[in-house]
């Protein structure tokens, strides 16, 4: 009943109006193979140095609707959806290192207590895996994998002074950055590293 009661908090503060993850942008884009990670999955995306599968990626600010902020201190989420010849592959990832509540009665003042930070457009934003993976060799040997992206701009953040000077005549900042960024003359586009955090099936 208390988890209940949480949750029905939540839907009362945000009656009206439905907010998940409404903002954001997307893009299309690839991913491309430069190591050798053979040992740990058979997967084909995964196999075939300088192998490029095509991606489409999605940013999103939580909480927010459309026309709000890009400044909140909220959570930013970065979806991308693999187009491989074995299937789609999806891998959703978080500003955070864990996902921040695996119980339902914990989420509502999770919500309203965690401090995120601010950061500094999506491109100078790295984001860390929700899920957990299970990969399979061609060996039949299994590991488990979690799917971090790093920014290859390098990270940075804003202090709440700069984000409410940003905030104050641009509301579309992060979405304004990436849309410009893209469109620059010398296709200098961003990039991030696609990282795998692997344990052992033993280990387990």
């Amino acid at each position: 009943m208390h988890a209940i009661s949480d949750l029905s908090k939540v839907l009362l503060d945000l009656a009206g109006t439905w907010v998940g993850w409404v903002k954001g942008s997307a893009s299309r884009s690839y991913f491309e193979v430069t190591n050798d990670v053979s040992k740990y999955t058979k997967a084909e995306v995964f196999n075939g140095i300088g192998k490029r599968t095509r991606i489409l990626h999605r940013f999103a600010v939580s909480s927010q609707e459309r026309g709000g902020t890009d400044l909140a201190r909220v959570l930013r989420t970065f979806a991308a959806k693999f187009f491989t010849n074995e299937g789609n592959l999806d891998i959703l990832s978080l500003q955070i290192p864990v996902f921040f509540s695996k119980q339902p009665h914990d989420y509502h003042s999770s919500v309203h207590s965690i401090d995120y930070g601010i950061p500094d457009v999506f491109r100078k934003t790295s984001f860390l895996a929700i899920d957990t993976f299970e990969l399979n060799n061609k060996e039949g040997e299994k590991d488990f994998a979690r799917f971090n992206y790093r920014t290859e701009q390098g990270e940075a953040y804003l202090t709440s002074a700069e984000a409410a000077a940003i905030q104050a005549t641009d509301f579309d900042y992060f979405i304004r950055d990436l849309r410009v960024y893209n469109a620059a003359e010398e296709k200098n586009y961003p990039s991030w590293r696609l990282e795998m955090d692997v344990m052992s099936y033993q280990t387990h």
